[in-house]
């Protein structure tokens, strides 16, 4: 069972879970094909479950540990895949919704997730670190810029 100030800290996580779930499948999934319906819809399932996943994880501390270098090793390549999706060509974006400006958007909307997990697991995981909450949040994000410079 949560105090209440567990409960409190975790209201702005789900608050923050929400804006991000709508960003990325407003912004990051491409709406063009017929297919755009099947496509919102398993994306918001699929983070929805990570969600439940970094929550059991992290009350089981079933991560691995992470170090403030460990961090920095993902933030780096975090920013250079959101620096190669903002500096790619027009051509790259020209077919289907997903444009840089919404991955702008929606990165906006990650990191505020990403301290309120932090702040969260301060909370109601206090032997869990900071920088692994952030290193394992982090590698999530990565891959789904990857898999958008991928596409």
């Amino acid at each position: 069972m949560w105090s209440p100030q567990v409960k409190e800290v975790f209201k702005a996580l789900d608050a923050a879970e929400e804006a991000f779930v709508a960003a990325r499948i407003g912004k990051e999934i491409d709406l063009s094909g017929t297919g755009r319906g099947a496509f919102l819809l398993e994306e918001e399932g699929r983070l929805r479950d990570q969600f439940l996943i970094n929550l059991r994880r992290f009350a089981q501390d079933d991560v691995p540990p992470a170090s403030l270098s460990d961090y920095q090793s993902v933030d780096r390549s975090l920013n250079d895949a959101y620096q190669h999706i903002k500096q790619s060509s027009d051509s790259f974006w020209q077919y289907g919704t997903v444009k840089p400006s919404g991955i702008g958007d929606t990165e906006g909307a990650w990191l505020k997730l990403r301290d309120a997990w932090v702040e969260f697991a301060r909370a109601a995981y206090p032997g869990l670190s900071a920088d692994t909450v952030r290193t394992q949040i982090t590698r999530l994000r990565l891959q789904q810029l990857e898999a958008l410079q991928a596409r």
